[in-house]
């Protein structure tokens, strides 16, 4: 059995294709950073009409790469959300054309859950119970996995994103789009104490997030750099961004896993791919005895395979129903 995933959700374009081992045929992803970064951020319209130009071929290639042909093909998974309502129709009319044409049945799935089960895809050892730890540019959540299909949101944002947050952050130093990566390359070298920020909500005992605080904080301390003229240093106030929105995840991931006990960890999503993320986990996680597992960043970012994993998955659980597939861009985990 050979599943093809279709992700349209925001700014990547991307065809997977894996076995029913859940082993990685092919996974092409074609990026739109280039055309958004004039503007600072996706821009709804752009990013729709750049799928409809790469889709056609994209798919062409992963089939090339994972030395498959059509009739190989016993089902398709697509993102139905959430992500942006036109990136996501483009998405779901492609896979709906190659589903009636070639007669292989069709699932919608859920771009949340791709991200929450990618932990599962190369470690395949790692199953649930676990804690994750969900970081995307749009999305923080901390979720009990109890089983497949079966998971409890402990925590989410009040407000921004940590991806927002860095995001948000990067334009405000002038670092361009897309800003995590920029923040992080950035911080190199960088002194994370040399400008004080502070870490949201950490005297709460909530497991929620804030990051709309800390976007304002860092907004009024260049505000009063350039007042009172006095050099920005990029590097060190990077750094010190990075590190109060990395403290923040943690602390809530610390007093998750002390609430619950759980003694297995996925981070998953964009935000997984830092490195200075990953060195603090590696930490928590070893302090503890706990067991880790963060994706490559190739299944951390938005793609086609972790939409046919669930895909797979929601074969292999018979969790296919036969609802008309169409955009949800506000799908949440609960759906």
């Amino acid at each position: 059995m050979k599943i093809l995933g279709i992700e349209t959700s925001c700014d990547e374009t991307s065809v997977g294709i894996i076995n029913d081992k859940g082993e990685i045929l092919s996974n092409l992803v074609y990026s739109q950073v280039q055309k958004h970064a004039p503007y600072g951020g996706i821009v709804p319209e752009v990013a729709s009409r750049e799928h409809v130009k790469a889709i056609g071929w994209v798919y062409n290639l992963a089939l090339e790469q994972a030395r498959t042909n059509l009739k190989e093909i016993n089902l398709i998974a697509v993102t139905a959300g959430p992500g942006l309502q036109g990136p996501l129709l483009v998405g779901i009319s492609f896979a709906k054309g190659l589903s009636l044409a070639l007669n292989i049945p069709l699932i919608g799935v859920n771009h949340l859950m791709g991200h929450l089960y990618s932990c599962m895809i190369e470690d395949t050892a790692f199953k649930p119970p676990f804690l994750a730890l969900v970081v995307t540019g749009g999305h923080t959540l901390i979720v009990l996995v109890e089983d497949i299909f079966v998971h409890k949101i402990l925590g989410s944002t009040r407000d921004d994103a940590a991806g927002e947050c860095l995001d948000k952050a990067a334009r405000l130093l002038g670092l361009g789009y897309p800003g995590g990566p920029a923040i992080e390359k950035a911080a190199l070298g960088g002194n994370a104490s040399y400008y004080r920020l502070p870490v949201p909500l950490k005297k709460e005992d909530s497991l929620d997030f804030s990051f709309s605080g800390l976007k304002t904080a860092v907004y009024y301390l260049v505000e009063e750099l350039k007042k009172n003229g006095k050099e920005i240093q990029v590097n060190h106030l990077s750094a010190s961004v990075q590190e109060a929105v990395f403290s923040s995840l943690l602390d809530r991931l610390e007093k998750a896993q002390d609430k619950t006990g759980v003694e297995k960890i996925a981070v998953v999503g964009g935000v997984a791919s830092n490195e200075r993320l990953k060195y603090r986990l590696r930490e928590f996680t070893e302090k503890r005895h706990l067991v880790l597992s963060v994706p490559s960043p190739a299944l951390c970012t938005d793609n086609g395979v972790i939409s046919a994993f669930v895909g797979l998955l929601k074969h292999s659980y018979n969790r296919i129903d036969n609802n008309i597939i169409d955009a949800q861009p506000f799908l949440t985990l609960q759906e």
